[in-house]
């Protein structure tokens, strides 16, 4: 995970955050559902299918998280304070860069703050970091290493409600990273540092403002 300097940058131009990191480890539950993606992309099987139905399945796991992190009438609840930061991983094997991962994302409580997919690559300590901001003005995709966190690229933007449920997605194929949202394509880098990954989420507060973000039905396919 990266150093408490080097999330420095992690939130790029919209906030700056000193978070204190954590991980939790947790397998998806049993439970399949059918879902279709929603970005323009093609793809093959699906990895994993996790509904976070099965509050029971999650709090032993869920436990180190000083209650930071709750399943909630079927969704994971993340709660942040001003200057911290959660990183959750969500499955404990790594996944080749040829995927779609997909999750719903819901801001229940901010006034600034970012939240997002998470792609941690544990044994070479490091990964990339999908966020967009509270008010759904801001995005980013960062890496971050053992030397630090870059933002590979960031952009303002203004998307839909804020509070509504939205589509957060990646697809990483080879060295090629989009971010979409809600099926539309907010951009795109070329970064090859990191071949295999964790799939997690990430929610980190500003500097002056807690966040609460509700993660649901997060969908990983392989690309053909």
């Amino acid at each position: 995970l990266p150093t408490i300097e080097a999330q420095q940058t992690l939130i790029a131009d919209y906030e700056r955050a000193e978070p204190e990191l954590a991980a939790t480890f947790a397998p998806p539950t049993a439970t399949q559902t059918i879902q279709q993606q929603t970005a323009p992309v093609s793809i093959g099987g699906e990895l994993i299918a996790e509904t976070f139905d099965d509050a029971t399945a999650w709090e032993a796991l869920l436990a180190d998280t000083n209650g930071q992190a709750l399943i909630e009438e079927g969704a994971l609840v993340v709660r942040v304070a001003e200057g911290e930061m959660r990183l959750i991983t969500l499955d404990d094997s790594a996944l080749e860069n040829a995927i779609y991962a997909e999750v719903e994302l819901t801001m229940r409580d901010c006034t600034s703050g970012a939240a997002g997919l998470a792609f941690n690559a544990p044994e070479e300590a490091g990964g990339y970091l999908f966020t967009v901001s509270c008010a759904l003005d801001a995005w980013t995709i960062a890496r971050y290493d053992a030397s630090g966190t870059r933002v590979l690229i960031d952009n303002a933007f203004q998307f839909g409600e804020v509070g509504a449920t939205h589509r957060l997605a990646v697809a990483w194929q080879g060295g090629r990273l989009t971010l979409y949202l809600d099926g539309s394509a907010l951009g795109r880098v070329s970064d090859s540092t990191f071949a295999a990954a964790q799939i997690g989420v990430v929610v980190i507060g500003s500097e002056d403002s807690g966040i609460t973000a509700q993660f649901d039905n997060l969908h990983v396919w392989s690309l053909p």
